[in-house]
């Protein structure tokens, strides 16, 4: 597996002229489902990463980075901004039919809706 790229920093004490180098671990910061907010924790599994962060943009993130890297990876789980919601999409038409979207969106999307086949309900088709 291609490891994911990595920094390294040197510390020099300007007085004495010691240099040390550090190996830097990459946290995560993002918004995700069922968590602690605001707190760093360190992974070296997807699953406990999931069990802990449940779905969202820092837990998918942190998932690649896992499977192409390994560990540790920290995550700090914040809150979103601005809630997600479902709702319904009208055509640009007076007479277009309505689509609705029901459930609770975890992660942050554009969604483009083909009208395939119309009708009435149960014969309408769409992509």
């Amino acid at each position: 597996m291609a490891k994911l790229p990595s920094s390294k920093e040197t510390v020099r004490d300007p007085g004495l002229g010691a240099a040390s180098e550090t190996n830097n671990t990459f946290v995560l910061i993002g918004p995700s489902g069922a968590s602690v907010k605001n707190e760093v924790n360190f992974y070296t599994d997807i699953q406990s990463l999931v069990e802990d962060h449940g779905a969202g943009p820092v837990v998918d993130s942190a998932a690649h980075m896992l499977l192409a890297a390994g560990g540790p990876v920290g995550v700090i789980s914040t809150t979103d901004s601005i809630n997600g919601s479902a709702g319904s999409i009208t055509g640009p038409g007076g007479d277009s039919p309505e689509v609705s979207i029901a459930g609770v969106p975890s992660f942050d999307c554009d969604l483009i809706v083909s009208i395939t086949g119309t009708g009435d309900v149960g014969v309408g088709k769409f992509s």
